[in-house]
């Protein structure tokens, strides 16, 4: 169930991006952080806080994202590439990334993600996004695909600064 709607995420982002009419994007903050919770799949739960600038050129981003464990699973920190279109008040977006695992010891790991942003105002959007992690050494800790549904709020620009 969780690999059909990690795949059904990854059908409606891409369906999102696609512009065959090349509308200009619109205006946003790029700067954002965010947060969500969701089952670790190993009789816990993480509890996930995610910032970054998703213009740092054009559609490109970083994203910086920081999981907390209130179980088995070990803690993570993570740095992602992203890439964002943007139509109205809807985005989507991508990323890859490598990160680090705290258990036992510490452990590398790679991580995709998939997701849309419905923005309900200028600075706050709901995110619905899915996500694999693949920890190495592999089999030590479950590998996870989840669908995550989180907040997100746009940082304001500075008074006199910021995006044309």
């Amino acid at each position: 169930m969780k690999r059909l709607l990690f795949l059904l995420s990854l059908l409606v982002s891409f369906a999102l991006a696609q512009n065959p009419q090349n509308p200009q994007s619109p205006q946003r903050n790029p700067a954002y952080v965010g947060g969500y919770a969701f089952t670790d799949g190993a009789g816990g739960w993480q509890l996930g806080i995610v910032g970054g600038n998703d213009s740092l050129r054009e559609h490109f981003g970083v994203r910086l994202e920081i999981n907390v464990p209130l179980g088995p699973t070990p803690a993570s920190l993570s740095l992602l590439g992203t890439w964002r279109y943007s139509q109205g008040l809807v985005d989507s977006y991508t990323g890859i990334g490598l990160g680090v695992a705290k258990g036992d010891q510490g452990y590398l790991m790679g991580q995709l993600v998939l997701g849309g942003n419905l923005h309900l105002g200028d600075n706050l959007a709901l995110f619905l996004e899915g996500q694999y992690r693949y920890l190495l050494p592999a089999g030590v800790y479950p590998n996870t695909a989840q669908v995550l549904l989180g907040l997100q709020y746009r940082v304001p620009a500075p008074q006199g600064g910021g995006r044309p």
